[in-house]
């Protein structure tokens, strides 16, 4: 194996691991909002319920930051 192909590997596993950490934190977010809410519950697809489900999770989330619905330099993401 060569040098760029392990980084390569390395990469794609901490991307993995990256992905997996966000989905257990969401489902973590969402099983808590059910229990506080005694609720199936089922969420909606459309961008102003996307922004909704946000403001349902936020209390069950650890965040750094919260920069609403802006994107790029005015949040800090580059």
């Amino acid at each position: 194996m060569t040098i760029p192909t392990l980084i390569s590997e390395y990469q794609n596993k901490v991307t993995v691991t990256k992905l997996k950490k966000m989905y257990s934190t969401l489902t973590n977010a969402y099983s808590l909002y059910l229990v506080d809410n005694n609720s199936t519950g089922r969420l909606e697809r459309t961008e102003a319920d996307a922004v909704k489900a946000f403001e349902v999770f936020k209390p069950y989330l650890k965040l750094s930051r919260d920069c609403g619905t802006d994107t790029g330099e005015s949040c800090g993401i580059y």
